[in-house]
């Protein structure tokens, strides 16, 4: 949980007993974003003159990796035919999802990737429009975080303020901040993900 304005991390739950286990999940774990990296696609889609209305084809294909073959399929293992953007977001279906890799491929994807804070090494495949690769979840926190902050993207932060027993102020974070998006992709985006 963060404070999107400030960068200050709220909660965090890195496992089941520190005790136990002394892994923090949140920070040191890297998985699979799966269908939670779909909504950087979109925003590169919505950069790309791509509208929450616009039909986008749920239809097989076969793209040709260069290396092998790649057959995107659903997981319901259905196609539903056209359908708008918001609706392929918002079920999560990853046959349009793939194909926008036909319209504007890796680099603008990469791109937001970076804006959005990843400092995780991604692979440069077309599978990454469905989220192969590993990324860690505060990295995740972080870059949905830019979404709801207008597309600022705040540097996460834990303490905010260390004081002596005095109430001498030994040391106080600075909020860093930049602007990763456009405000107006911000808030589509945020629109999106209700």
């Amino acid at each position: 949980l963060e404070d999107v304005r400030t960068g200050a991390v709220l909660g965090m739950v890195g496992g089941r007993s520190f005790d136990h286990y002394k892994w923090n999940m949140t920070t040191q774990a890297s998985r699979q974003p799966g269908s939670i990296f779909k909504p950087i696609v979109y925003l590169t889609a919505l950069q790309n003159d791509y509208l929450p209305s616009t039909i986008l084809m749920d239809t097989p294909f076969v793209l040709d990796t260069g290396v092998s073959l790649w057959r995107p399929k659903n997981f319901s293992g259905r196609f539903q035919g056209p359908m708008t953007l918001r609706s392929a977001l918002s079920r999560s279906v990853n046959t349009p999802t793939a194909k926008l890799y036909l319209d504007f491929g890796l680099a603008p994807v990469l791109g937001n990737v970076q804006r959005l804070g990843f400092t995780t090494t991604l692979p440069r495949v077309p599978a990454l429009f469905l989220g192969a690769g590993e990324v860690t979840l505060r990295e995740v926190v972080a870059a949905y975080s830019a979404f709801a902050n207008h597309g600022v993207y705040v540097k996460q932060h834990l303490i905010t303020r260390v004081e002596s027993s005095q109430g001498e102020i030994l040391f106080q974070v600075r909020i860093q901040q930049r602007e990763a998006l456009d405000p107006a992709q911000a808030f589509m985006m945020t629109d999106l993900l209700q």
